[in-house]
């Protein structure tokens, strides 16, 4: 009740700030304007709000051929959000941007009922660690520099999830840090909505769904959209999953990462029928940056022995971390909230090695009990893109039901839409860090295909002339944005 108060609410103001939407009657029983499904003569708020609580199974509409604002001869959520965006109309146009190419962004008229968000709190941090370090396992490799974001794979995951149901839920909460989806929403709306945004530190996310434009084959529920813009701030487009959608996704990924990710996407499939994505990128300049002479040349002994002459970054730093198998630093950037850390193995640990036996209660206490030391750092500049293809990783951490033809997802699609499965996790992230801060990127796709993370100083040393692990922290949750390896320079 509170929700349909708030909407109708919302509406009225936009009524009233744009009565030009308003189509007036005229004498002599005119013909009636679209969208008038109360027979008074005019389409307005009043129309919008009685096919919602049609929706709703509440009422009933006796002029149907009126209310079907897109003429495909059926009433459903299509033809709410075309009552909507006609009403906004007057106010502002809807994205334009992929008309060409016959992508519609359906979000003109789509509300966000602001519902409140989860304050931080150890319950999250726990589960979102938990996940961080689970997928960091399964993806980490021996000869190949790795990097993945947790935030953006729990963006996608957490917007996939409010469409399944049954089994396939519980699977999808339980690899996800084991938090009920309803939960989740409210802690990742707080914290996609709490990053910062200035010059000197920026954190963008960006989360869009895509539906195949097929009304016979899948049609989205409305509760899904609601809940995905609600605590996603999600983009909803509708468009015809050819290549120009593949071009279309790109582009929005390539705009939302600051042009850093500007492929990810090559084919749509004739079975893909929705693709969820997630976009963040990360923009941060040193607190103490670097200066030409901090830079010098250095040797970095790869995974495999081979030794490679490249600029490292030489300073003193003063958070020391370490654990019973590793040492590292942390260096902070501007503003003080998100720092660089670095985990040095001991000699006789692998990379891998490390990872694999480490746990979530370790990495936090990592990042949450640095101490202040002397450190004299000296760290490779580094810059890569990494892809991962997440089916079997998270197939491995209890998921494989969302993957199969079985797959409960009856609360993302109307009950005759046809039955969707995962199909596809994609994943690409880029790094590039270096002597001013670090620029980092990740996008996530999740395509659903139809079924036929000063007391007296200590001096310390850290070298990272060797494979390491690293992350960008998050120092006020001490959550992973960001975790990756370098084997190789």
């Amino acid at each position: 009740m509170k929700m349909y108060k708030r909407f109708l609410a919302s509406l009225m103001a936009i009524s009233l700030a744009a009565p030009i939407t308003a189509v007036n009657a005229s004498a002599l029983e005119p013909p009636r304007p679209k969208g008038d499904i109360n027979y008074d003569g005019v389409f307005n708020l009043a129309d919008t709000v009685m096919f919602r609580q049609w929706l709703h199974g509440n009422g009933k509409i006796n002029d149907s051929t009126n209310a079907d604002m897109n003429g495909d001869a059926s009433l459903d959520i299509y033809d709410f959000i075309a009552m909507r965006q006609n009403l906004l109309r007057g106010i502002s146009e809807a994205n334009k941007k992929y008309e060409k190419s016959g992508t519609v962004n359906l979000c003109g008229g789509i509300e966000d009922a602001h519902p409140d968000g989860n304050k931080i709190d150890e319950k999250f941090a726990d589960a979102q660690t938990e996940f961080s370090l689970e997928l960091f396992k399964h993806t980490v490799q021996e000869d190949k520099n790795v990097l993945i974001s947790p935030y953006s794979v729990s963006m996608a995951l957490g917007m996939t999830a409010n469409g399944a149901a049954g089994q396939t839920k519980a699977d999808m909460e339980k690899a996800l840090g084991g938090l009920e989806i309803s939960e989740l929403n409210k802690y990742l709306k707080t914290w996609r909505t709490g990053q910062p945004n200035k010059d000197n530190l920026k954190i963008k996310t960006a989360n869009s769904i895509w539906v195949r434009d097929n009304e016979a084959l899948i049609k989205p529920q409305p509760t899904f959209i609601q809940d995905t813009v609600n605590y996603y701030g999600a983009d909803i487009f509708k468009a015809p999953f050819d290549q120009s959608t593949v071009n279309d996704i790109n582009d929005w990924i390539n705009e939302h990462t600051d042009e850093m990710i500007p492929e990810i996407l090559k084919e749509l499939k004739p079975t893909d029928m929705m693709a969820l994505i997630n976009a963040v990128t990360f923009d941060a300049k040193w607190s103490t940056p670097y200066d030409e002479h901090q830079v010098k040349p250095h040797n970095f002994t790869a995974f495999d022995g081979s030794v490679k002459e490249t600029d490292m970054l030489y300073s003193m730093e003063s958070s020391y971390i370490e654990d019973e198998d590793a040492v590292g630093m942390m260096k902070y950037y501007e503003g003080g909230r998100y720092a660089f850390a670095a985990i040095l193995p001991d000699e006789d640990i692998t990379v891998t090695d490390f990872v694999n036996n480490l746990t979530a209660e370790r990495l936090h206490k990592m990042f949450s009990e640095q101490r202040y030391a002397d450190v004299t750092t000296i760290l490779p500049k580094f810059k890569y893109e990494s892809s991962s293809d997440l089916n079997d990783p998270l197939k491995d951490m209890g998921m494989e039901s969302a993957f199969l033809g079985t797959a409960d997802f009856t609360k993302m699609v109307t009950p005759d839409s046809i039955q969707l499965y995962i199909s596809s996790v994609k994943h690409k992230t880029f790094i590039d860090l270096n002597e001013s801060g670090t620029t980092a990127a990740a996008a996530t796709i999740v395509l659903m295909a139809g079924n036929g993370i000063a007391p007296e100083r200590e001096r310390k040393e850290v070298i990272l002339d060797r494979p390491f692990v690293y992350a960008i922290v998050d120092t006020e949750t001490d959550l992973p944005l960001f975790m990756g390896t370098v084997m190789d320079i």
